[in-house]
């Protein structure tokens, strides 16, 4: 009999995939922006969209956008394996101009609540019309 032991050095880690999209593409300023997010990996997730960073894709890079600061009550809510979750983003300012945009939320490792990279945090891109 062969027994094999595993730590959590050899270990696969499980793969975090979590698909953040709004509900829309195409939006005019003064528009509710509700994001949709899906796990589709292998680990479980956690997430808050309260606070949410606006951000702007000029010239390749993407800048954040200075909002006014919305109230909404900070809540992390779990996002198990193969679950979908809805959360509002935010309201696009009257004054934003016409481009390509997309939110940054809070967005954890359930084992550990590390938050994750920047680039694994942002939403789709949307574009909101002149």
């Amino acid at each position: 009999m062969t027994t094999i032991a595993c730590n959590t050095a050899t270990a696969p880690r499980q793969m975090m995939i979590v698909r953040i999209e709004p509900v829309k593409t195409l939006y005019a300023r003064g528009d509710t922006v509700i994001l949709t997010l899906r796990n589709v990996g292998s680990a479980g997730a956690a997430f808050s969209v309260c606070g949410s960073k606006l951000q702007r894709l000029s010239y390749g890079r993407w800048i954040d956008v200075d909002t006014p600061e919305r109230p909404c009550t900070l809540s992390i809510q779990s996002l198990p394996i193969g679950a979908t979750a809805d959360g509002t983003a935010g309201v696009l300012p009257l004054d934003l101009g016409a481009g390509t945009y997309r939110y940054e939320v809070a967005l954890l490792r359930t084992e550990t609540m590390e938050l994750l990279a920047e680039s694994m945090r942002a939403s789709a891109a949307f574009i909101v019309k002149p």
